[in-house]
């Protein structure tokens, strides 16, 4: 992937040259679209499965998961 499907803007990313090897790389790919702000793929489905085993353990109102849901998409975005 290295188009945003949402507003088909390139994603940022690491640079990648055949032939060249590089020690190091941290890469990590971001969450949301610097361009629209909308999630990637990656994203949506870790916030889908920490909200699915919080309903798997069955310790929280749907009213709690929902708001658990809310803040973790809050918390996951890439700003100050």
């Amino acid at each position: 992937m290295t188009h945003c499907p949402d507003c088909s803007v390139g994603i940022r990313g690491e640079y990648h040259v055949d032939a060249a090897f590089f020690l190091g790389s941290n890469y990590m790919p971001p969450a949301y679209c610097f361009n629209c702000g909308n999630s990637f793929e990656w994203t949506k489905r870790k916030i889908t499965g920490a909200v699915a085993l919080l309903e798997a353990d069955g310790s929280m109102s749907p009213a709690e998961i929902g708001q658990f849901k809310t803040d973790l998409i809050e918390l996951t975005k890439e700003t100050p």
